[in-house]
């Protein structure tokens, strides 16, 4: 609106030409000039002196086939360009062309025909973009991919494969196919539950974890794994969900180790636990008779005359010899039942004699000094509290 109210007037179209075309030869970033219908430069734009590496003066009047490289004139290629543009209305390109001084660079081409009132074609637009450094960005990318496409494949101490969102494998690599024992053509397109224990897939371990990976973003996970030929190997497992740009998930990388051989380290180092309180244990028992034997010796050894008192300690040494037999007799079954080689089988112990044996082991340890003592046993209390102790020591062993 002008100051007296009025609309502004509209700009002279020729004004406005001179407009567009200030602004078309002004532009930088991109190489934007007239072709006529045989492909002749006809304008040229700072754009494309910057980019080519002409000036106006050079190249306006030589055919555009200059800019391509010597193979792609060989085979044609500008003049097709043309034949395609003049066909569809427009043609694009991405190729090498040759800048003044003979480097080259990877251009993004757009071809346009133009066409008059009556639809003939009286010449072409053409848009070249320098599109090298986001090629060899790419290039470096695509590299660099197919550096950690080729590490992820050959890498075989891990079994690091892609899952699809439903838990089908989708990738293998070599780790996997050592590990696993499958190759890739015989598990790609299966479910990855077929690497679980059967009571595993009953109770839903599988899709449990994916589930927690789904929610938590990753799960880890030790257990049994099963191998193709049947054949079971402890697993560390990694599972890690995986997202696109817009937060869509696109499956999930499951990273799996062999471990056995460190759960086997750790069940030998286990078993040299129970077997040193095991034997910590026998030894406790195997000394446990010594003491009434050493004390029925001694009697015997002071009192060689007394035939009846001789007589009731060889009794206490033969019974404890008969304890001593049994311990070692059960020290040799526990190795036969290691080995597989015995059958247990129930039978009835009579406790009378179990309880007999027993105060008669603990009487030289607890003999007493004084009189007063001696008569204390005699009570039910004194007995129950000495015989207790045996009860309950060989209920829990038993």
């Amino acid at each position: 609106m002008s100051a007296s109210g009025r609309p502004p007037s509209p700009t002279p179209a020729p004004e406005r030409h001179d407009i567009f075309r200030t602004l078309v030869e002004t532009i930088s970033d991109y190489a934007i000039f007239l072709l006529d219908t045989d492909g002749t430069v006809t304008s040229w734009n700072r754009g494309a002196q910057r980019i080519n590496g002409y000036d106006a003066s050079e190249i306006v009047g030589s055919h555009f086939s200059r800019f391509y490289p010597e193979d792609a004139i060989a085979r044609g290629w500008p003049q097709k360009e043309l034949q395609l543009a003049r066909r569809h209305g427009r043609v694009e390109d991405n190729g090498w062309r040759v800048r003044k001084d003979g480097t080259r660079f990877w251009a993004n081409v757009v071809i346009t025909a133009l066409r008059n009132e009556a639809g003939e074609v009286i010449g072409f637009a053409k848009i070249t973009r320098d599109m090298t450094e986001k090629m060899q960005d790419a290039a470096k990318l695509q590299e660099s991919e197919e550096t950690f496409r080729l590490l992820v494949l050959n890498v075989k101490d891990y079994a690091i494969f892609m899952l699809d969102p439903h838990g089908h494998v989708v990738s293998w690599n070599a780790g996997a196919a050592q590990i696993k024992g499958y190759l890739g053509s015989e598990i790609v397109g299966r479910h990855f539950s077929a690497f679980y224990l059967p009571e595993d897939i009953a109770a839903g371990k599988p899709e449990r974890l994916i589930q927690r990976a789904r929610e938590q973003g990753s799960v880890q996970d030790e257990g049994w794994r099963v191998r193709k030929d049947g054949s079971l190997f402890w697993a560390s497992v990694t599972l890690t969900a995986i997202y696109d740009e817009h937060r869509q998930l696109r499956g999930f990388a499951k990273v799996t180790r062999d471990m056995s051989e460190r759960k086997r380290l750790e069940e030998v180092e286990a078993s040299a636990r129970r077997m040193k309180e095991f034997l910590a244990t026998l030894a406790h028992e195997l000394r446990n008779p010594l003491a009434p034997m050493y004390s029925a010796t001694s009697i015997m050894e002071r009192a060689p005359e007394d035939v009846q008192l001789v007589r009731a300690n060889l009794g206490i040494v033969s019974r404890q010899l008969r304890h001593l037999t049994r311990l070692v007799d059960d020290l040799l079954d526990v190795g036969r039942i290691a080995a597989g080689k015995l059958e247990m089988r129930r039978s009835v112990i009579p406790v009378r004699e179990v309880i007999s044996a027993a105060i008669e082991g603990s009487m030289p340890a607890s003999r007493p000094r004084r009189s007063a003592s001696r008569r204390n046993w005699t009570t039910r209390t004194s007995m129950f509290s000495a015989i207790s102790p045996v009860l309950h020591k060989c209920c829990r062993t038993c």
